[in-house]
């Protein structure tokens, strides 16, 4: 045969099978341009120069691999149905004289043929839509936007090697796939149907029991550090129980249809219950795959974006006030170790502010002071072990402070015995109605465990907005309690304190007096640690927006799989149907009989996916709201609302993907 004759067929074969690559192409096109931006993104010098950096280029790195790894699969998964509706064509090229070699020649050349298609459309759009993304950063981040226009050749050149190994692992399948089967088997490989599946009642216990599993560690999980090793185990288990349950429960339930003679006897539902039933195992197979790929996109999109609209709302809990300025009311004695407090050091710091406020006409509003003591320690639930090991599971954070500053900062009228406290705690081990601190007995006159009164005791310590594990905030009687407990902690200084304070002016102007208040502090050799709610702004806007820019990529890529996965579901069912139908019409269905036998069947399974992801993502409300309060947000109802636009807008385009995917349904099988 002549050489030229191979290009040729392969370039022919790809327009005759355009419906089938057009939509490999286009997916492809929007995987590799998201590939490309992600490590455009993660190169870029301009956006390196803004402030919190470093988290943007964290969140870019976990998307190059994320976007690899799941391109990866998703290209493998939608090559392998190409291929099976190609069986039929290779087999008749072998029928008609050709051997496998000249098969595997030619699917070279269609493989080489579409990389390069994909690869330079993905690059071309990649670097179109790279600008406005950086754009799009810039927006997010309030980052000055630098005229000018870049090109990643780092990020062109790993898109290269990255989707060149990926269809180059397609190819080598492909090749085996034909190898393996004699010309009979391919001529007939596309029309192979399926026996009717058994209802595996073992493996529906198991999916039942691996989803609540799942289900039950997110609700049962209270504290956020926990959380984050358990979240991969209840998502494991959850897809372990779709997959199952979908396999088995989906069989069951169309044998239940089928038993229900008033719902099977009718031309509306016979033909697709029955033509379903027999193809239910690949048919689950693809229905799993989307229900676990929308609940990653309802997720996905609803935690960052959460997350991002309710960064001012976790700013203003991290810093209740302007200006958060820790000082150190201490030095070390002669060996080091012993800490020597001075008690006058609030003074000379409150004058230090007061000459800088007179000196540099900075407004500072309602200085407030407080005093506390902190520690990790062993905690049984009745006695504080000082002698804590880091490498000991169960460590617990303790915070003291005075009942004067408490009052101070919650109005509340209310009288300690020097042996009777106040506990709020964060942990999972709940203080009784006494504990032993440090070699003393005190009673418990009030507990709580959540609320607002939590977040208001956290801005005494300078830990406010963050609900982590195994936290205590305990309120004593007084200064000398507080001291008390402070000299009996035998590992060293445990004692700080605080000042905080408002600023008056824009947030520029803000910004400017912190500065100017520093240089103040530095130059007057006190020891101290100044945070300020508008400096901090922009980082919280940074990391919250990376999170953000990061969940609509990842969201994008996989709801563009979840959409090609429906797609090439209902065209291999179509392929499959066909003649079902052809045979149908040829008895006497009228054409509209054919539209509500295929509205039945793809309506009776189809929006399922969906509704399970959608109780997937309630189930995971709890674990991943303790998720978000280790990043500051603690107001559930900015992630409600989330999760509720999220979820709205993601059921609408399923909606329209159901109503395209029919009528490509509709037209294979009416042929």
């Amino acid at each position: 045969m002549s050489s030229k004759l191979y290009p040729r067929l392969a370039a022919v074969n790809i327009g005759k099978n355009k419906k089938l690559y057009i939509p490999y192409i286009l997916s492809s096109v929007i995987t590799i341009a998201m590939f490309y931006i992600m490590g455009s993104v993660d190169d870029n010098g301009g956006l390196k120069e803004m402030r919190g950096a470093e988290y943007l280029e964290s969140m870019t790195l976990i998307g190059v691999i994320v976007i690899a790894v799941f391109s990866c699969i998703f290209l493998i998964y939608t090559n392998s149905y190409i291929i099976k509706q190609r069986k039929k064509e290779f087999g008749l090229y072998s029928v008609l004289g050709m051997e496998k070699k000249h098969i595997a020649l030619i699917m070279l050349y269609e493989t080489v043929y579409t990389f390069f298609i994909c690869v330079i459309g993905g690059l071309l759009f990649g670097i179109i839509f790279d600008k406005l993304t950086y754009l799009m950063l810039c927006k997010l981040f309030s980052f000055e936007v630098r005229l000018g226009f870049h090109i990643s050749l780092n990020g062109i050149f790993y898109t290269f090697i990255t989707f060149g190994i990926i269809f180059l692992v397609n190819l080598v399948f492909n090749i085996i796939r034909i190898y393996r089967i004699n010309p009979i088997e391919l001529l007939h490989g596309g029309s192979v149907g399926e026996k009717e599946p058994k209802t595996k009642i073992i493996s529906a216990i198991l999916g039942i029991i691996f989803l609540a599993a799942g289900y039950a560690i997110a609700i049962v999980t209270k504290n956020p550090l926990n959380a984050i090793n358990l979240f991969l185990v209840a998502v494991l288990c959850v897809i372990f129980g779709t997959f199952l349950l979908f396999m088995s429960g989906s069989i069951a339930f169309l044998k239940a249809l089928k038993k229900n003679k008033s719902y099977y006897y009718s031309k509306k539902h016979f033909n697709s219950v029955s033509g379903m039933i027999y193809r239910m195992k690949q048919n689950a197979a693809g229905l799993s795959n989307i229900c676990i790929l929308s609940t990653m996109v309802l997720v996905t999109v609803s935690t960052t974006f959460s997350l991002y609209l309710g960064s001012e709302d976790s700013l203003k809990n991290r810093y209740p006030r302007d200006v958060m300025l820790n000082y150190y009311d201490y030095t070390y004695d002669e060996d080091g170790e012993n800490p020597v407090f001075y008690s006058g050091r609030a003074e000379i710091v409150m004058k230090e502010l007061e000459n800088i406020s007179k000196k540099e006409k900075i407004d500072i509003i309602d200085l407030r002071k407080s005093e506390f003591v902190s520690f990790r320690v062993g905690f049984d639930g009745s006695a504080i072990n000082p002698n804590y090991s880091k490498s000991e599971e169960a460590s617990y954070m303790f915070y003291f402070v005075t009942l004067k500053n408490y009052a101070e900062l919650t109005g509340e009228t209310i009288k300690l015995d020097d042996d009777e406290i106040i506990v709020f705690t964060s942990g999972d081990k709940l203080i009784g109605d006494s504990i032993n601190i440090l070699g003393k007995d005190y009673r418990v006159v009030k507990s709580m465990d959540s609320g607002s009164e939590l977040h208001k005791i956290q801005y005494l310590t300078n830990t406010g907005g963050y609900i982590l594990s195994n936290d205590n905030y305990i309120v004593v009687s007084d200064m000398s309690e507080l001291m008390r407990i402070s000299k009996a902690y035998p590992n060293g200084n445990a004692y700080d304190s605080l000042m905080y304070f408002d600023l008056s002016g824009t947030n520029e102007e803000k910004i400017q007096d912190v500065k100017v208040i520093r240089n103040y502090l530095d130059k007057s050799g006190i020891e101290f640690d100044l945070e300020s709610k508008d400096e901090s702004r922009e980082d919280f806007y940074t990391l919250n927006g990376s999170f953000l820019f990061l969940g609509v990529f990842l969201g994008t890529l996989f709801l563009v799989v979840t959409v090609m996965i429906i797609y090439y579901k209902q065209i291999t069912e179509g392929y499959s149907d066909r003649e079902r139908f052809i045979i149908m019409q040829n008895v006497g269905m009228s054409r509209q009989e054919v539209k509500q036998t295929i509205h039945s069947q793809v309506l009776t399974v189809f929006f399922l996916p969906l509704i399970t992801a959608c109780i997937h993502l309630c189930f995971s409300f709890p674990i991943v709201s303790k998720l978000l309060s280790m990043f500051g947000l603690v107001n559930k109802t900015i992630f409600i609302i989330s999760i509720a636009v999220t979820a709205a807008v993601f059921a609408l385009i399923y909606m329209i993907v159901y109503l395209l995917t029919a009528r490509t349904y509709y037209r294979i099988v009416s042929k």
